[in-house]
């Protein structure tokens, strides 16, 4: 069992070296943002302390996107969200319209939030607090958001939590 936990750490961190120093050419698919999200959430296991709370626009918001790369950034962000609730929280995954053009992915915990020190750090490869942490996890995020022409924005309050949003460019709006 300790061998069996050490070997998927070791996998772990092997994946975020890989996903981090891999440039290889993006393989866009035009996808509905709230099904990728619903998909990316059905297939995610969440401890039972943690209630989800999931706020699709209506607009449903078209994007192209890598899927693979774009799960990973955002399983990046629901882990490290799910990893600072240790006793008890909630998760909001929200899909929305950002400024001209743009849709976005928002995760945000009800953790202990990150001071403002740490918090002008997060994106910087192998920074991290964790004891047992790679410090790739947050950089993939910024650089998956790079490669898609999007960004990733942070907000934090001590003894609130954390919110990240990951805006990307529209294709369309659909309704569905």
């Amino acid at each position: 069992k300790i061998i069996e936990s050490e070997i998927q750490q070791a996998n772990g961190i092997i994946n975020e070296i890989l996903t981090y120093s891999r440039t290889r050419e993006l393989n866009p698919e035009r996808i509905s943002l709230n099904s990728f999200i619903e998909e990316l959430l059905s297939s995610h296991p969440f401890p039972a302390h943690i209630t989800i709370e999931k706020l699709l626009d209506p607009s449903n918001p078209v994007v192209d996107v890598d899927v693979t790369e774009m799960k990973q950034a955002i399983r990046n962000l629901i882990g490290n969200a799910v990893e600072v609730m240790t006793s008890s929280g909630r998760l909001r995954v929200r899909t929305g319209m950002g400024e001209a053009g743009t849709a976005f992915i928002e995760i945000a915990d009800t953790g202990p939030g990150i001071p403002p020190d740490v918090l002008e750090k997060i994106f910087t490869p192998f920074f991290t607090t964790k004891a047992r942490g790679t410090g790739l996890g947050l950089a993939v995020v910024r650089k998956v958001a790079d490669r898609h022409r999007g960004r990733v924005d942070v907000e934090s309050v001590i003894g609130k939590g954390t919110t990240f949003r990951l805006f990307l460019p529209i294709v369309q709006k659909v309704k569905v």
